[in-house]
């Protein structure tokens, strides 16, 4: 059975039961790419019930088994497979990366079960799904495109912060999101973004540059004749303009 019949196949199982919810499609099968398991998470406008969480975590495991896919819980599902918009919204007002010294620490990912299994792991886990290409199989996609907006927002302040810079071009930033400036860590053991995929790479320029002109309608940076953006030092700070 190819990607998109399990994805339908996945979709017609669970939405009698949480067609309440917004379901999001993200990782390698949403560029047509055949992989071992799916990669879903769940919008919830309210906490789920813990009766109602682990059926839905049952539905997606057994539905896993039943149609010989992996069940990929490095980072568990209790940890990434639903987000209340309040837990979201959080994520936002304090981003999970410490700030000391004035500036955003963005922690290397360990791959050890303790970190995997930490809040702040499925904080920057969430705000890489909703930064990276989506689908929406059901539910609020205009939510989700706002809560992107906000994790575009989120992504941008915290690496500007943290390479201790105000001015950027497009082709800078996206090379701050691909590698750590001080250890190169890159990929999953940084924030997640990968270049494995040319598609991928296409929608990673494409969304830096949508959320630059934005940035910058808005007021918070100012494109200047080095086709650099210069940031407003308060936003970058706190997500407000001084």
């Amino acid at each position: 059975m190819g990607s998109n019949s399990i994805i339908e196949k996945y979709k017609n199982s669970i939405i009698k039961e949480y067609g309440d919810l917004t379901l999001i499609l993200y990782g390698s099968t949403v560029y047509g790419v055949n992989t071992s398991d799916l990669d879903i998470c769940y919008l919830s406008d309210i906490e789920l019930t813990k009766r109602r969480f682990e059926r839905l975590k049952d539905l997606t495991r057994i539905f896993h088994l039943e149609n010989g896919l992996r069940i990929d819980e490095e980072v568990p599902y209790d940890n990434k497979l639903v987000y209340s918009n309040d837990m979201i919204k959080k994520i936002f007002e304090e981003p999970p990366f410490p700030y000391v010294n004035n500036k955003f620490i963005i922690n290397p990912i360990l791959k050890n079960k303790n970190y995997l299994s930490s809040l702040e792991m499925s904080k920057r886990l969430l705000l890489n799904i909703l930064t990276v290409r989506n689908n929406v199989l059901f539910g609020n996609e205009e939510k989700v495109k706002e809560f992107s907006n906000k994790a575009w927002d989120t992504i941008i302040r915290v690496v500007l912060s943290y390479a201790e810079i105000k001015e950027v071009t497009i082709d800078e930033l996206i090379n701050l999101l691909y590698e750590d400036p001080y250890s190169h860590a890159t990929g999953e053991l940084y924030l997640g973004y990968k270049d494995n995929l040319k598609e991928k790479m296409d929608f990673l320029e494409t969304s830096v540059g949508n959320s630059m002109c934005r940035l910058e309608k808005e007021q918070i940076a100012i494109k200047t004749l080095k086709k650099k953006y210069k940031f407003d030092e308060g936003w970058i700070r706190n997500g407000s303009k001084n």
